[in-house]
């Protein structure tokens, strides 16, 4: 979760918003791509890991 919160927060800091929405892009594929788990704690809900949900949030 902490590369994913690095990826949104190099995207908010590019000054071209499009460059940084387009690095986002790739930073979250690439982070799907190499770990299939990663991508299923992106989509799935998991009501009893309450610091899980609050990072997702």
């Amino acid at each position: 979760m902490d590369a994913y919160a690095d990826a949104v927060t190099a995207a908010l800091d590019d000054p071209d918003p499009w460059h940084g929405f387009m690095g986002y892009i790739h930073a979250v594929c690439a982070m799907q791509a190499a770990d299939r788990g990663f991508a299923d704690v992106l989509t799935m809900t998991f009501p009893a890991a309450k610091a899980l949900e609050t990072r997702r949030a």
